[in-house]
């Protein structure tokens, strides 16, 4: 039986005639490799189960490019070229980074993808939805010059039958997670971001209880990647900063959703 090392050296040896002589811009190394090159961005897996597991979820989601009439825009998830046992191959997306840019208006857009996507699998699910999983602002991509908004990387739990707070909340408390701390400028992103989304159908309870979870969550991962003192005095700073900024936004949370 193959090690892992093997395998993710034969992997490697496949992508090699796209990356010779090619820039490598590479996004994330953990949990799993993620980098592109030449128009394209390439995902790897430990295993072959994760990486078909995932591939599959995307490519049977209901979503497919669709224009929003509110915004304007065309909401789309990435696009997969190829897969392979440990890796598969996305086209790049258009546009820029939400997490990178100040485009005040890209948290409304983020709303109304999310939107989009939800109300795509209604069809399929009834009254529940598919969730995104990781719906996060540095897996959105903004192109304000076509109007295409896409979503990249989906996590493990892309495809799962839940709630629409569950993808709200991985939103929101992602925006914690962040060294910006104006939180004028955090409340005025969250309330675009409800606001795309719209009101009617969030329970602001049921959202505030996937919000805690949410931080719980990201410090257990945090303190599990390693047990270093620095990683762990870095999980509990990120937990107390998750904390703080909850309690910032928790009232304007309850105002929008009519919670009191």
């Amino acid at each position: 039986m193959p090690s892992k090392e093997r395998l993710f050296k034969n992997e490697l040896k496949k992508c090699k005639c796209d990356l010779k002589n090619m820039t490598l811009n590479i996004y994330q190394t953990q949990p799993r490799l993620v980098f592109s090159s030449g128009g394209k961005v390439y995902k790897f897996f430990n295993t072959a189960e994760e990486c078909r597991f995932e591939v599959e979820s995307i490519m049977s989601s209901p979503m497919i490019p669709s224009l929003d009439s509110q915004s304007e825009h065309t909401m789309a998830l990435v696009e997969i070229i190829s897969s392979h046992d440990l890796h598969y191959v996305m086209k790049v997306a258009e546009g820029d980074s939400l997490a990178s840019s100040n485009d005040y208006n890209g948290y409304y857009l983020a709303g109304r993808w999310l939107k989009t996507f939800h109300e795509s699998s209604k069809e399929t699910v009834g009254d529940d939805v598919l969730l995104f999983g990781d719906y996060v602002a540095s897996h959105l991509y903004i192109d304000n010059v076509n109007k295409e908004v896409t979503l990249i990387d989906p996590g493990k739990d892309f495809g799962r039958v839940g709630n629409i707070e569950e993808d709200i909340a991985r939103f929101i408390v992602g925006l914690f997670h962040t060294k910006d701390f104006d939180f004028r400028r955090l409340r005025n992103n969250i309330s675009q971001f409800i606001c795309g989304y719209g009101v009617e159908l969030l329970d602001y309870y049921l959202l505030e209880s996937f919000i805690e979870f949410r931080i719980k969550r990201s410090f257990e991962k945090t303190m599990g990647l390693s047990t270093r003192i620095k990683n762990v005095l870095l999980a509990f700073v990120w937990r107390t900063i998750g904390y703080i900024k909850h309690r910032v936004i928790k009232n304007q949370l309850k105002e929008m959703l009519n919670g009191s």
